[in-house]
């Protein structure tokens, strides 16, 4: 609907909107950079080598590649509501109800809740035959944890505790 609505590509609207605004110089959408010498490979849980690398199939839901200091950069947007005003991010932020009233701990695209010690996080996590990633918002502490690999295993990657090194 958004190609239809604007004319343009899904990643050209992505990069208009959001990497560019943000200064994501490193981000761009699965398939663009093919050629990129700095991208990594993509590797299996046994170490071999994995050649399943475009996700360009799966726009929006993914297929795009980034950097951790990226991530941090669109991190902090979020917190400062520099990409999307506060309430509109707020809105995203707050967890969706079931039909009984029941909290579903995801917003709108966002999971939401609190970590073991109650602070309020925001944090979403990917992954795919290539690799995986993590993004952890602790919106009051204004602190931002991502994570970025290049086989699934990274799905391992306990967030929390490595936020924990940063928090009061």
């Amino acid at each position: 609907m958004l190609e239809k609505v604007t004319g343009v590509t899904y990643p050209q609207l992505v990069r208009a909107a959001v990497f560019n605004p943000l200064g994501m110089t490193h981000s761009y959408a699965d398939g663009e950079r093919s050629s990129n010498k700095w991208q990594s490979k993509y590797y299996e849980t046994t170490g071999m080598e994995n050649d399943l690398g475009d996700l360009s199939y799966k726009f929006p839901s993914g297929g795009m590649v980034s950097t951790c200091n990226d991530l941090l950069r669109f991190g902090n947007a979020l917190i400062d509501g520099t990409i999307l005003p506060k309430p509109w991010r707020d809105s995203m932020m707050l967890s969706q109800l079931t039909t009984s009233g029941s909290s579903t701990g995801y917003g709108m695209g966002w999971y939401t809740g609190v970590d073991i010690k109650g602070r309020t996080i925001w944090y979403h996590a990917g992954d795919s035959f290539t690799g995986s990633s993590g993004i952890l918002i602790y919106p009051a502490n204004r602190t931002v944890v991502t994570f970025l690999a290049n086989s699934q295993a990274g799905t391992l990657a306990d967030l929390e505790k490595i936020a924990g090194f940063f928090l009061p």
